[in-house]
């Protein structure tokens, strides 16, 4: 089963930060694919 989701990719300082608002979660890394991945 794929559930598809919204993700947001943001930047802060030296960290990327990955947002999924339809569930309200986020998780970060040291780049962006790495904060998708964490999601």
């Amino acid at each position: 089963m794929d559930i598809q989701l919204t993700t947001q990719i943001l930047k802060e300082k030296d960290v990327f930060i990955a947002y999924a608002p339809e569930i309200d979660i986020a998780s970060c890394g040291r780049n962006p694919d790495e904060a998708a991945k964490n999601l």
